[in-house]
């Protein structure tokens, strides 16, 4: 690794925000997208933020050098003793806004960022797990619509949303609907089933 203001070598691969990609056009980049872009034998891996920067060395690492990060705890890295590249010039922009995997060796490790998640952010979105009663509340619908909950054995319980209901999906839609009215700035929210043994 060097500092671009030392920079000895005529090939580099610059990352992320540098002044040697400050001609590199962000245009198309959305959200934690980013651009993989070759020029006069040099890489250049850029996002707008530090994130997504992060995402596109990781994403150049898994496309072109066929590096897998298969385990929180092993990295598969094969033996290339030459590379050879074409000219590149992508922009990677993910399909999905929020991206996250609810196991606990993802975000307790590094493994996170290699799969390029995002699921542990919070600023600007609402994405809890657990949250169907936020938007059917067991303390207003329960006592005059126990149908609206699942069953433990014969008896309705106020632990899960009987989803099978059809009468439950208005609700959640207007939930949900409010939600979104209520909060402007948020990118996305979260509809998941309460965390319990039932």
């Amino acid at each position: 690794l060097e500092n671009e203001t030392s920079l000895k070598s005529k090939n580099f691969i610059s990352l992320g925000n540098t002044n040697l990609s400050n001609n590199i056009d962000m245009t198309s980049v959305e959200n934690d997208g980013y651009v993989i872009k070759t020029h006069n034998n040099n890489i250049f891996i850029k996002g707008n933020s530090e994130e997504s920067s992060i995402n596109g060395m990781y994403g150049f690492l898994e496309s072109y050098l066929e590096v897998m990060f298969v385990r929180s705890d092993y990295t598969y890295t094969p033996y290339l003793p030459t590379i050879y590249l074409d000219e590149i010039n992508i922009v990677d922009n993910p399909y999905f806004m929020w991206r996250n995997q609810y196991q606990h060796e993802v975000y307790s490790t590094d493994w996170s960022y290699k799969l390029r998640l995002n699921g542990n952010v919070s600023e600007g979105e609402w994405s809890p797990a657990h949250s169907s009663f936020t938007y059917v509340d067991p303390d207003i619908y329960f006592e005059d619509h126990p149908e609206y909950f699942s069953k433990r054995g014969f008896k309705r319980v106020p632990e899960q949303l009987c989803l099978s209901n059809p009468e439950i999906v208005p609700l959640i839609e207007d939930g949900v609907r409010k939600m979104i009215e209520e909060n402007p700035n948020y990118k996305y929210i979260d509809f998941s089933i309460m965390d319990n043994l039932h």
